[in-house]
C-alpha cells in the first residue's frame, strides 16, 4: 500500500520513475518516486486547484516526459454535499508538461554485471512464493535486469530490457479445472465433475458432438481428465494432467470434412468458376498461341545438340577416338 483513495498514475524511464496524482478531488500537485514507491517527493504544478483527469506518457513508457491534463476546479463549491467532484464547473482545461530528464544527470551503468556492488542494476525474478526457492511463475523462471531502487540515475530511452527465461517442471498448481469440473474440498482439492441436470445419454451426445467438431477442425479430438493448463503457462515435463488426444479415423475425417461450412465453401467456389468463366475464357483468348513451326524448329535444334553431345562423349581429352 502506497496510497489510499482514488489516484491516477503513470510509469516512465523503463519503470524507474512513478508519477501519481489525486483523482476526482481537487489538488494542485503531483508526487513522484525514484525508488519504486519507498519514498515520494511533492511537485506543485498549479497555483489553483485542479481536477486531474489523466497522466500520459509515450506508449512504451521509456521516456522521462509526462503530460498531466484535466480542468480547473471551483473551490467555492467544495463544501456543498451535492457537489460532484468529477464535474468541473467552469470547463476550463489545463495541460502541464513534466520533464524529469535533468533531475538525475548520470546514466545508469553496469547492466552487463547486474547484481554486482558496483552496478546500478540488479537481478529480479517475479514469484508468489508457492514454489519455494524455485521462484517459478506461470511455469517460467523469469529473471529481469532492472535498476536498483537506491541508484539515483536514469536508464535512458535507448536502454534495452534484459530478460532470461527458463521453463519450470509442471506441477499441480500449473493446472486449473477444465470446463464442467470444480475443485472438491473432500478430494483434497482435486477437480471433479460438476453437478448437472443432464442425463447420461445427453452427456454422451454432447461429448460426441464436441469430438466431431474437433475432428472437423483439427483432425483429432481430446478427452479431458478434468484439468487444463492455465493459459499462458509455459511449464514442460513434470506432472501431465492435460487431456488425452486421439487422432480421428480416415473415414471419420472424410465424414466430418463434409460439414455444412465446407460444403458452403465448395458451392461458393463452384459459383465463382461457373459465373466467372466468360472472364476466364476472355483472358485465355488474349494469351498468344505458339506457332507449330517454331516448336518443330526448337525440337530439331534440341535433337542436333543431343547428337553432338553423344558423339563428343566418345573422344578422350586429346580428341582421338577411343577403340
Amino acid at each position: 500500500m502506497i496510497r489510499q483513495g482514488v489516484h491516477i498514475y503513470e510509469i516512465g524511464d523503463h519503470g524507474a520513475i512513478i508519477v501519481i496524482a489525486k483523482k476526482r478531488q481537487p489538488t494542485n500537485y503531483i508526487e513522484f518516486s525514484w525508488d519504486e514507491g519507498q519514498t515520494w517527493e511533492k511537485l506543485v504544478i498549479s497555483e489553483k486547484d485542479l481536477i486531474v483527469e489523466n497522466i500520459i506518457i509515450e506508449p512504451n513508457s521509456v521516456s522521462q516526459q509526462f503530460l498531466v491534463y484535466g480542468t480547473y476546479a471551483d473551490t467555492s463549491l467544495y463544501e456543498d454535499e451535492d457537489y460532484d467532484m468529477t464535474s468541473p464547473i467552469d470547463q476550463q482545461a489545463f495541460l502541464v508538461y513534466l520533464d524529469f530528464a535533468q533531475l538525475h544527470e548520470p546514466q545508469c551503468k553496469g547492466v552487463d554485471i547486474a547484481g554486482a556492488p558496483e552496478s546500478d542494476y540488479e537481478l529480479w525474478t517475479p514469484h508468489d512464493g508457492r514454489f519455494g526457492e524455485n521462484k517459478c511463475f506461470l511455469g517460467m523462471h523469469k529473471t529481469f535486469v532492472r535498476r536498483k531502487p537506491g541508484s539515483m540515475c536514469y536508464n535512458g530511452e535507448e536502454h534495452e530490457t534484459v530478460t532470461h527465461i527458463e521453463p519450470c517442471s509442471c506441477a499441480d498448481i500449473d493446472y486449473e479445472c477444465d470446463i464442467g469440473y470444480v475443485r472438491s474440498e473432500e478430494m483434497n482439492g482435486q477437480c471433479v465433475e460438476a453437478e448437472t441436470d443432464l442425463t447420461e445419454e445427453e452427456k454422451r451426445q454432447d461429448e460426441l458432438a464436441r469430438q466431431n467438431q474437433m475432428c472437423a477442425e483439427y483432425g483429432y479430438f481430446e478427452i479431458t481428465r478434468g484439468y487444463r493448463k492455465i493459459p499462458g503457462n509455459k511449464c514442460v515435463g513434470g506432472i501431465d494432467l492435460e487431456p488425452y488426444r486421439y487422432h480421428c479415423s480416415g473415414a471419420g475425417r472424410i465424414f466430418n470434412w463434409l460439414s455444412f461450412r465446407n460444403i458452403l465453401i465448395l458451392s461458393a467456389i463452384g459459383a465463382i468458376v461457373y459465373y466467372g468463366w466468360p472472364m476466364i475464357e476472355a483472358v485465355l483468348l488474349l494469351l498468344p498461341i505458339p506457332d507449330p513451326k517454331d516448336a518443330k524448329e526448337k525440337m530439331s535444334q534440341f535433337g542436333k545438340s543431343a547428337m553432338e553431345m553423344v558423339q563428343g562423349s566418345g573422344k578422350d581429352n586429346s580428341g582421338s577416338e577411343l577403340g
